[in-house]
């Protein structure tokens, strides 16, 4: 049924569970599974881009913290594709055949995207369980992804996995075929 799955994931603890459920379904139908952490600057661990002084008045200034949030950047980039690699010798650990791959984006047309370039069959991502005003202001990319894939869509709901125990299963809230 499903030959090629698409796992999005964050730099938060969570994304553990998003990975175990993952790895439980590649696993039971022999699937491949591509690991994917979008780069962006929405992600609540991601470098805060500064305020700017203004130029005119202190080049130096202005220069030096572009080149620190840069560094930064950097970091937090390499930092995500550890954490990537960390997640792909788990799954192939566990006998799953897997990749990963970076790529910088809105994290919900990315996914989308990405999974329509590699005709994957099932996207496994997670969510927090932001509803109503806090969903409005920050957007959902659950949402989005259900809303705008080509494949098949799992959402794991990481509102009920205790924050203080990863390695809780998350229900899977919803499933939806595309």
């Amino acid at each position: 049924m499903y030959r090629h799955i698409l796992v999005a994931l964050d730099n938060t603890e969570l994304s553990g569970v998003v990975l175990e459920q993952a790895i439980a379904i590649a696993k039971g139908l022999s699937a491949k599974l591509t690991l994917l952490h979008v780069l962006c600057s929405e992600e609540g661990v991601s470098p805060v881009m500064p305020l700017m002084p203004l130029p005119d008045y202190y080049p130096a200034l202005a220069s030096t913290t572009l080149d620190q949030y840069q560094q930064e950047w950097e970091a937090f980039s390499a930092k995500s594709l550890a954490h990537l690699a960390e997640a792909q010798a788990q799954a192939e650990a566990a006998g799953v055949t897997a990749e990963h791959v970076q790529k910088g984006g809105s994290p919900g047309a990315t996914i989308c995207e990405i999974a329509q370039e590699l005709n994957t069959d099932l996207i496994v991502l997670g969510r927090r369980g932001n509803s109503g005003l806090s969903e409005l202001l920050m957007g959902s990319v659950s949402n989005y992804v259900m809303h705008h894939a080509h494949s098949s869509v799992l959402v794991c709901n990481l509102s009920r996995v205790d924050s203080s125990d990863t390695h809780k299963k998350a229900s899977s809230e919803k499933a939806t075929i595309g």
